[in-house]
């Protein structure tokens, strides 16, 4: 499937040579979400990477919707002619990403505190 699964979330990180096409693949994922991407996709769109993370902002927990839908990502970024690499978050070390992703409540979309989704 691609997507690396860290406490609770599916992650993965799309390499891509400029913003635009970051941009692009943001576009897509979110369209394969449907009206689900509000609740389940959150993304960090960078000029050499989109990391996607895929959970459900209801129970913090991955879903069987979850699942389907890195699915359908993985099959998008692979229709773009892209590369997924789960291992890849901006060389941060894995266990530093576990600790990021949980220990940072107040930028967490999931916290309702940063006004972000």
């Amino acid at each position: 499937m691609g997507h690396d699964a860290l406490l609770g979330l599916l992650r993965t990180s799309v390499r891509v040579r400029c913003l635009a096409q970051a941009a692009e693949v943001a576009t897509r994922a979110v369209a394969a979400s449907g009206p689900d991407a509000d609740r389940h996709l959150w993304m960090d769109v960078r000029p050499d990477r989109v990391v996607l993370t895929v959970e459900s902002l209801a129970t913090a927990s991955v879903t069987r919707r979850d699942i389907d839908l890195a699915r359908w990502i993985s099959a998008i970024v692979r229709q773009l002619g892209l590369t997924i690499d789960a291992e890849d978050d901006g060389g941060v070390p894995r266990s530093s990403r576990c600790l990021r992703s949980r220990s940072m409540p107040s930028t967490s979309p999931r916290s309702g505190r940063s006004g972000r989704r």
